[in-house]
């Protein structure tokens, strides 16, 4: 080595040396506090200089070459806010590195770092981009090829301790604060270029606070970029990728973050105690997530939705993103415990049950396993999931291995349960995809098992709440369901190879079964085979809601259902078996719609079903039995092919048994035929019917055979109803809108109880074209017709529809479309026979009609309906008119009445009417008096307002009594569903007043009802009737409360003078109040007038349990003529009091009574029986047992007693048990006229001895009753039209409830039937042969039965309610009076004559014998027997009798007719006697010639010639009929002459003239009867001599010429009333056979019974006096007044029955004429005797003529008086 080399070696040495010197130097330096200090001012000074804004470290510490240390460090932002603020940073980084552009740290600790980083506007920069650009803007060298390279990042450890990092962002409306405890991570990579790349391999973070709040959306270009944060690398400014993320394992703790979202309403919060993440990939571009575990342990969890106003969506196309999601997810474990989770959407209404947005579950456990996600799959195993959420769901364990692709999902081991529900097992359904599914869901597979599952409703629910709105579903909202079953298959073709459903108890369903063809409904089909159905009534109302079971079924106990089902909604084939309790039924057959035509084929079976008890309607319904075939195809009338037959085996209805009934139905191609026969007796009938569909209308024909329809027997009324009739019918068109054609009911026959009618003809007449219809309906009552063009099925909808346009209070009701409808039509109602016959009670009725028009299309509706008279079971209403009109949207109508009678209640002059239009109601009232002064008004307008109706009173609308009322005019009622309020309805008028006002404006608050001085007679004025005539002045006030539910009455009202017709009652005080709860106080007194009654006590009305009563009712007294104004007029005559106390306790229902009522002098008479009964000292005692009398005795006028001893027991005053004996003797129960009684009047007498026992529902009665000799009794049988009538043949006696006639029907049934039912009745029923009955059978015609005999029958009703009547009446005497025409005749019954009854009352036997004498010629009788024989002989009238013999049963009874001379009184020669013998023996042979000869003798007065216009023997010409008239005329004359001229005797003319062929030769003979009469003893004894002299013809053989005395006669009155006399007699006559004379000599004993009818014995004088008052009902009913007024034969036949009858029944009426009588005479006589002599003979002749033929009107006059 040389030296230039050893000194250049050692230079070289030093200058390393120095450079390694000054860098330890360097080091060594940069270590020494001073020099850092130096460096930490100088690096401050320049960053300071640099950014412009101040930089502070407090210390640093560099360890060269590897560590650096800054402490207390301080930046500060451009606002002079800290940027950058921290404890201390302490980096381990290998500096020498850096000079390779390689950053190497090794950690990095940060302790109590604090960073703020804001971004503002408007400038959108950042509050450090001063400092970038504050570098940035430095000069820099060009690059060389080893700085251009990036930067490389190598980190290892991570710590931060305590930092806060606050960063707020204007541009993206972003805040965060963030506060970290510890972070501890290895970084493994930390590339910053391209899309920059960070691998963490462990994360651990203890303690994080963070909150970001965000206010408004970020918006694209709004978010930071790289650049702004220094990164300068162009790689990572221009990439699209994501970062590269590495982390293995992520260890959380304590993790506290909440975030909000202001622009959303979105708050969260997420409380993490632990969280452990094993990652084992994590890629975020390729969108792969793959971890191992998931462990979470404690967490609380919350996300709000705040309520945000909804935002308008814009009109314009919003873009959506179509960016596919290719995420994959998967894990091998997740668990979770601890942890809760909150979450609510205040956007969305709340809803029951589980709410989806509404979750809170404080405590979740779970684990699974396998997780597998992506776009087209999710699949795994839960293991375990156990969660319970707010709203009460509960899972108690969730677990199965599921698996979802795209082309389907699976579950297998599921198990799911909550603890009410179990789901277990597998399910499986796949498809090809979702596509092609929503196209064709058919191809979805279905494989699924259910074994021993059950699932609650109520777990249900939690998901479907809107369940429970649903009625179908609510009851089954607590009911549990076992299944068990398996389906699989294709959804187009399930198999159900079984299937298990259970619920309840008795609800099971065992099946199996295939579908197809799903999810068509049309095109599916069923294959199932249903072993067991069971179910019952009690299962199945605890399956359904109430309200979807009609209430009128009653389910059966049990239900069993089985069979097969095979086909679909086109096709099906099913044989199916129905049992229960209440009967079975069976259907099998096949239905077929698939082609063109439907076919079928089916049998259908219904045994005993109980179709009553199932409809609840077991009353009515029963058993039914059927079984039907029908077999064709075709459903289109015009090509159906099918037969149908069909029998009705039972059914039951209304208790009968219907059975046996057929039907058929055939059709071919548009003929159809049907018949239904019912061979049963008591609806035996026939239906054939045919039609022909193949025209555009149907024609249909149809007879209707029915031969009897028994309606009592079927049940269907309780009378005897049976018809019998015929209907046809041929419509040409039946459509009902079209119709053509005709029907009509002919042959009608009804039998109604024991009466029969023939119904006339009914005829429906119907024509129809294009241009209008017509509909006619034609009989003789009821007559109508429709005529227009309308279509008759929507006729209802179009006049609903107009009338809503005046009138619809609620809302209005939709009606369906129909055509313009254009009516007219018109309807007459007649009163004829069958009408009269079947509705009696329907006396009188002129034809009412109905006629009007309507149009829809003019919104027209006239109507006017006429009743002019109508007379009903005695009301009587008069010329009744009803007018509706339309015109300009207003309805017209009017209503007059002219006049209704009730009894003596009368409404006179009514007139109604007023308008509607648009809900408002105007209407008046009008009444006027007779004579036709308005004396009621009232005016009145009612409208509809919100569903109530509001009344007002109009303010001049009121006159009460003929006095106008004043109105208050705010007046105001209103009333409807909601309740009832008044308001100012204040009437005032003369000091009256009465006010009506609620004392709220709420509705239903209590009304108050003021009266001040109103007076009664104001109302009650407004019926004409004495009976209701009642008045008096009413004050105080009524107040109802509680009109929403139990209204209650309270009040103080005084009613002063209170009379009832002209009886004043006193005053009446009303007390009501309710001081006490649930009590009301009552004190109810009537005072004066002789009366003090008080009603005094307590009503108790719980709001639970029965009320109660504890009231004392004091008499003290009250006058008989108070309870005889309360009578109604059945009273008269009353006086006398009633005294006593009651007490009343107990409850409504069971009323306990006790106490005394005592009769004081008490008489009182019974107006219709005019019997005065006395009760002088009595008393009728109550207690708890009832009621009680003892020794109870009435008295009539003469004194004798009726005893009613013993008791009727009851407990509550409904219930009676009877134990009564009532004994009478000799007492008078009828004293009365025609006058009290025009139904029965006159005297009857009756001893009895009664015993009455039983109760009501079976009262039992025996004992005797007698009717006693001094019994006058006339009883008026009820006729329609009294008077002439035309009879049939010689006499017919009709018995109308003989029904033989009409062969239709059966023989009627005895009658063992009463309307009382239940009774036990056995009287001996006795009558004195003295006892006289009369049977007026026609008050025009004077036709009447007088009978007398004795009677020993005995009458009873048993048990079962059969009447039984046995015994026998024997006539002793009486008469028959017949009329025809105005011919009138007396049958006088033969004394023996019998009617027997052996049981049925109407089985009588009768054996009636009855005569009528009259006297005619024997010449046409015995005309061929004469020959030339001289026939002057036969000419002579010689006695006769007419025998009527009545045989057989009562109502089938046999007539018969016989003619026999009257041998003793004829005066004629022996031969005259045989030849007329031997020609009655030969009429008897020839009974057709015998009753015309009876009909001869009764009306003609002769026999019958052959030639019946010829009388041989004469006495027919005009000289006999004027000779006649003459001698009445003349006898009538002598007798008034002679009453005038001598006073004191009582003379007697009877002057008689005739044709006399005694002789052999035809003599006019006259002859004078004259006799005298004296009256002595005080009118006792009556002395009557006579004698007949012979003014014309000659003296007849023998004939010996009387003296003045030739006849005497004394007559003794042996009795008051003049019923008995003794006669003593001699008669000296001349005998024709013995041709000389011959003394007559007897004693007799007569007895005086006059009656008309046998009502009339119960009649007082004031009913006779009304019963002939021609304004009674009565007197209407019985006489035809119209016909009086026309027909003056008629009125004067009248006029003579009411004369008499008042001359025989009223003594005060008799005594009155007879006075007038005298006067008048005695007027007349002294008027004769002062008239001039030379006075014009005209002038007595007009006398006589005025005296003898008195004036009607004068005539009616002295009637009414």
């Amino acid at each position: 080595m040389n030296r230039f080399t050893r000194i250049a070696f050692k230079t070289i040495l030093w200058i390393i040396g120095v450079i390694i010197a000054l860098i330890i130097l360097v080091v060594f330096l940069i270590r020494i506090p001073a020099v850092q200090n130096y460096i930490a001012g100088k690096v401050t000074h320049y960053v300071e200089g640099k950014i412009g804004t101040p930089v502070k470290i407090g210390y640093i510490n560099i360890d060269f070459p590897k560590k650096l240390v800054l402490q207390d460090i301080y930046m500060e932002d451009q606002s002079k806010d800290t940027l950058v603020a921290g404890k201390s940073i302490a980096v381990d980084i290998n500096m020498l590195k850096l000079l390779k552009n390689t950053v190497e740290i090794q950690s990095i600790e940060a302790e109590g770092i604090t960073t703020k980083i804001r971004r503002t506007l408007p400038d959108s920069s950042f509050n450090f981009d001063y400092i970038v650009k504050a570098f940035a803007s430095e000069k820099e060298s060009k690059p060389t090829a080893d700085t251009t390279s990036a930067l490389i990042f190598n980190l290892d450890k991570v710590k931060l301790d305590k930092a806060h990092i606050v960063y707020a962002d204007d541009v993206i409306g972003t805040s965060a604060d963030v506060y970290l405890g510890t972070l501890n991570t290895n970084i493994k990579k930390f590339d910053l270029t391209k899309n920059m790349a960070f691998n963490l391999p462990k994360v651990k973070i203890d303690g994080l606070n963070a909150t970001v709040k965000q206010w408004k959306p970020v918006m694209d270009g709004t978010a930071p970029s790289v650049e702004d944060f220094g990164i300068t690398d162009k790689t990572a400014q221009t990439t699209t990728l994501l970062p590269d993320v590495g982390i293995q394992i992520a260890d959380l703790a304590n993790i506290l973050v909440r975030y909000e979202d202001q622009s959303s309403s979105l708050k969260t919060k997420f409380n993490i105690k632990n969280l452990r993440a094993d990652i084992n990939k994590i890629d975020l571009n390729k969108e792969l997530v793959d971890i191992q575990t998931i462990q979470l342990d404690g967490s609380d969890n919350e996300v709000l939705f705040g309520k945000i106003a909804k935002k308008t969506q814009p009109t314009g196309n919003t873009p959506t993103d179509t960016t596919k999601i290719k995420w994959i997810v998967s894990a091998k474990d997740i668990t979770i415990n601890n942890t809760a989770l909150a979450y609510r959407d205040d956007n969305q209404a709340r809803m029951k049950g589980f709410d989806y947005f509404n979750i809170k579950i404080p405590g979740i456990k779970t684990n699974l396993t396998d997780l597998y996600y992506s776009a087209d799959s999710i699949s795994g195993a839960l293991n375990e999931l156990t969660a319970s959420d707010h709203s009460g769901l509960v899972i108690k364990q969730l677990k199965g291995e599921f698996k979802y692709t795209n082309t389907g999902a699976e579950i297998k081991n599921l198990y799911a349960e909550t603890p009410r529900t179990l789901i277990r097992d597998y399910f499986k359904v796949t498809y090809p995809s979702l596509d092609i599914i929503t196209k064709k869901p058919e191809l979805i597979y279905v494989n699924a098992t259910l074994k021993k599952s059950h699932v609650d409703m109520r777990d249900i629910y939690y998901f479907a709440p809107f369940l429970d709105t649903m009625q179908v579903m609510k009851p089954l909202m607590d009911k549990k369901f076992n299944i068990d079953g398996r389906v699989i298959g294709k959804l187009n073709d399930l198999n159900i190879p079984n299937i298990d459903f259970q619920t309840l108890s008795n609800t099971r369903v065992i099946a199996s079964m295939r579908l197809k063809g799903l999810p068509n409904v049309d095109k599916m089909s069923m294959d199932l085979n249903l072993k067991k159905l069971t179910t019952g009534r009690s299962d199945i109302e605890k399956l359904v809601a109430k309200s979807m079971l009609p209430a009128n079924i009653e389910l059966p106990n049990t239900i069993g259902l089985t069979g097969t089902f095979k086909g679909g909604m086109t096709a099906f084939d099913t044989n199916l078996s129905l049992v229960t309790e209440k009967g079975t039924a069976k259907f099998d057959g096949k239905v077929s719609m698939a082609n063109r035509d439907t076919s079928y084929d089916a049998l259908v079976s219904i045994r005993d079903f109980d179709i009553g008890k199932i409809m609840k309607m077991d009353s009515t319904l029963g058993i039914l039995s059927f079984e039907g075939k029908i077999k064709g195809h075709g459903t289109d009338p015009k090509k159906l092919v099918a037969n149908f037959d069909g029998k009705v085996n039972r059914m039951d209805a209304m208790g009968y048994r219907y059975q046996n009934i057929d039907m058929n139905l055939t059709a071919d191609k548009g003929d159809i035929k049907a018949s239904v026969v019912s061979p049963d007796p008591n609806i035996k009938l026939k239906l054939d019917a045919t039609a022909n569909m193949k025209s555009k209308y149907p024609q249909v024909d149809f007879e209707l055979m029915v031969d009897t329809i028994n309606l009592k027997n079927l049940k269907l009324m309780a009378d005897d109803f049976k018809y019998h009739g015929k209907m046809v019918g041929h419509f040409t068109s039946a459509d009902p809108n079209f119709l053509n054609g005709e029907a009509h009911i002919t042959n009608s026959s009804i039998a109604y109880n024991d009466a029969y009618y023939s119904l006339d003809s009914i005829s429906l007449i119907a024509k129809s074209d294009t241009s209008r219809n017509l509909l006619l309906l034609k009989s003789a009552f009821f007559n109508a017709h429709l005529v227009g063009k309308y279509k008759i099925l929507e006729l209802q909808n179009a006049i609903q529809d107009i009338l809503q346009v005046y009138y619809q209070p609620g809302k209005p009701v939709k009606v369906p479309p129909y055509e313009p409808q254009n009516i007219e039509f018109s309807a007459q109602l007649t009163r004829t026979k069958f009408v009269q016959d079947f509705v009696p009670e329907l006396t009188e009725m002129k034809d009412i009609t109905l006629d009007g028009m309507f149009n829809s299309a003019t919104k027209t509706i006239l109507a006017k309906l006429d009743a002019p008279k109508i007379i009903y079971n005695g009301t009587e209403i008069n010329n009744v008119t009803l007018d509706i009109n339309t015109l300009d949207s207003t309805l017209y109508y009017s209503a007059l009445i002219n006049k209704i009678k009730v009894s003596n209640i009368e409404l006179v002059n009514t007139v109604f009417s007023g308008k509607v239009i648009q809900n408002n109601l105007d209407f008046g009232l009008w009444i006027k008096d007779k004579k036709e002064k308005e004396q009621y008004h009232l005016g009145a307008n009612m409208r509809v307002d919100n569903g109530a109706f509001v009344f007002s009173l109009l303010q001049d609308g009121l006159m009460l009594n003929y006095d106008k009322w004043t109105v208050n005019p705010s007046n105001v009622l209103k009333f409807g569903s909601t309740g009832i309020q008044a308001k100012d309805f204040v009437l005032s008028n003369k000091g009256q007043e009465l006010s009506i006002s609620s004392q709220d404006s709420v509705l239903n608050s209590p009304v108050n009802i003021s009266f001040n001085n109103f007076r009664i007679e104001t109302i009650s004025k407004m019926l004409e009737s004495d009976i209701m005539d009642l008045g008096g002045g009413i004050n105080g006030q009524a107040t109802i409360s509680r009109l929403e539910s139990n209204p209650v009455f309270v009040s103080d009202l005084v009613i002063d003078k209170f009379y009832v017709g002209k009886d004043t009652v006193g005053n009446v005080n009303i007390k009501v109040n309710n001081e006490k709860e649930n009590t009301y106080n009552a004190n109810i007194s009537i005072s004066e007038n002789g009366n003090n009654v008080v009603l005094s006590g307590d009503f108790i009305s719980p709001p639970k349990g029965e009320s109660s009563l504890d009231f004392t009712l004091d008499i003290q007294p009250l006058t008989m003529q108070t309870v005889q104004a309360f009578s109604l007029g059945y009273l008269k005559e009353s006086k006398g009091n009633l005294e006593g106390q009651l007490k009343i306790t107990g409850s409504p229902s069971k009323p306990l009574i006790a106490g005394d009522v005592k009769f004081k002098d008490a008489q009182f008479n019974i107006a219709m029986l005019n019997a005065l009964f006395k009760a002088k000292d009595e008393t009728v005692h109550f207690d708890n047992s009832g009621i009680s009398f003892p020794k109870f005795a009435l008295e009539d006028k003469k004194g004798n007693i009726a005893k009613v001893t013993g008791s009727i027991d009851t407990k509550t005053y409904t219930d009676f048990d009877f134990n009564l004996n009532v004994n009478t003797d000799n007492f008078e129960v009828l004293n009365s006229t025609q006058t009290d009684n025009d139904m029965f009047y006159g005297k009857m007498y009756l001893t009895s001895n009664l015993r009455i026992r039983g109760n009501l529902d079976k009262p039992v009665v025996d004992g005797t009753i007698k009717v006693l000799d001094e019994t006058d009794f006339t009883f008026v049988m009820p006729n329609e039209n009294p008077g002439m009538a035309d009879r049939k043949g010689v006499v017919e006696f009709v018995d109308k409830s003989d029904t033989t006639r009409a062969n239709i029907f059966a023989k009627l049934d005895s009658m063992t039937v009463t309307k009382l039912t239940g009774m036990d009745v056995d009287l001996n029923l006795q009558t004195d042969k003295e006892a006289k009955f009369k049977i007026l059978l026609d008050a025009g015609s004077q036709d009447a039965l007088n009978i007398q005999g004795q009677a020993e029958l005995n009458a009873g009703i048993d048990a079962s309610s059969k009447i039984t009547l046995s015994g026998t009446f024997t006539v002793d005497k009486g008469s028959y009076s017949f009329s025809f025409g105005p011919v009138k005749k007396d049958f006088t019954f033969q004394k023996g004559s019998t009617i027997t009854w052996n049981g049925d009352p109407l089985d009588a036997r009768l054996n009636i014998t009855a005569a009528y004498t009259t006297k005619a010629p024997t010449l046409e009788l015995v005309a061929t027997q004469l020959g030339s024989e001289n026939s002057n002989l036969y000419k002579q009238r010689v006695p006769f009798n007419v025998l009527l013999k009545i045989t057989d049963k009562l109502f089938q009874p046999q007539l018969g007719f016989d003619i026999d001379l009257d041998e003793n009184n004829s005066i004629v020669s022996q031969d005259v006697v045989s030849k007329v013998n031997n020609a009655l023996t030969t009429l008897r042979e020839n009974p057709s010639e015998l009753n015309k000869q009876v009909f001869s003798l009764i009306v003609l007065g002769r026999f019958m010639s052959t030639n019946p216009f010829e009388s041989l023997s004469g006495g027919g010409g005009t000289e006999a009929i004027v000779r006649n008239s003459i001698s009445s005329f003349l006898s009538g004359q002598l007798n008034r002459l002679a009453s005038e001229l001598i006073t004191g005797v009582e003379l007697d003319f009877n002057l008689t003239s005739e044709e006399d062929y005694t002789t052999g030769a035809g003599q006019t003979r006259t002859d004078l009867n004259i006799g005298v009469s004296k009256m002595l003893l005080n009118d006792r004894l009556k002395i009557t001599i006579g004698s007949n002299f012979e003014v014309e013809g000659n003296t007849r053989p023998g004939e010996a010429s009387n003296n003045i005395a030739g006849d005497i006669q004394l007559d003794y009155q042996l009795s008051q009333d003049g019923r008995y006399f003794a006669r003593m007699y001699r008669k000296n006559q001349y005998q024709v056979t013995l041709q000389g004379q011959y003394v007559e000599t007897g004693i007799g004993f007569i007895i005086n019974m006059d009656y008309n009818k046998f009502k009339e014995i119960w009649m007082s004088s004031k009913k006779l006096k009304e019963y002939y008052d021609t304004d009674s009902k009565g007197f209407r009913k019985r006489f035809n007044v119209e016909r009086m007024e026309t027909d003056s034969v008629y009125r004067d036949s009248v006029r003579t029955v009411i004369r008499d009858s008042l001359m025989l029944h009223s003594p005060a009426y008799r005594k009155r004429i007879e006075e007038r009588e005298k006067e008048k005479r005695k007027q007349e006589l002294d008027s004769s005797k002062n008239a001039p002599k030379n006075q014009d003979p005209k002038t007595n002749l007009d006398t006589i003529r005025t005296t003898a033929i008195k004036n009607e009107d004068e005539e009616r006059s002295y009637h009414a008086s």
